[in-house]
């Protein structure tokens, strides 16, 4: 899987489009899709801070606190049911 792909697939899941997700609105459902990209492109490995940052028009910084703030969210049930969720799916379409 591509960081390309994943952003396509969380923008779906999402229901915002990739051009959003680069663009700088701060509306919630744009920036929450912005973060668990960073995260789970970061934590695939797909590409590093600074390659995942340069895909959605970011500073490698932004990819960071993206991360550290998904880590935050953990603690809210619904929030990591519905990240497990999408991570189990898109981990079954790559296999």
């Amino acid at each position: 899987m591509t960081k390309e792909i994943l952003l396509e697939m969380i923008c779906r899941e999402y229901d915002v489009s990739t051009d959003d997700v680069k663009g700088i609105s701060r509306k919630t459902n744009i920036v929450i899709s912005r973060h668990v990209f960073c995260h789970v492109a970061y934590a695939l490995q797909l590409d590093t801070h600074d390659g995942i940052a340069k895909l959605i028009n970011r500073d490698r910084t932004t990819v960071i606190h993206s991360i550290k703030v998904v880590n935050d969210l953990f603690i809210y049930k619904n929030f990591k049911k519905k990240y497990n969720s999408f991570l189990e799916k898109i981990t079954h379409k790559c296999m």
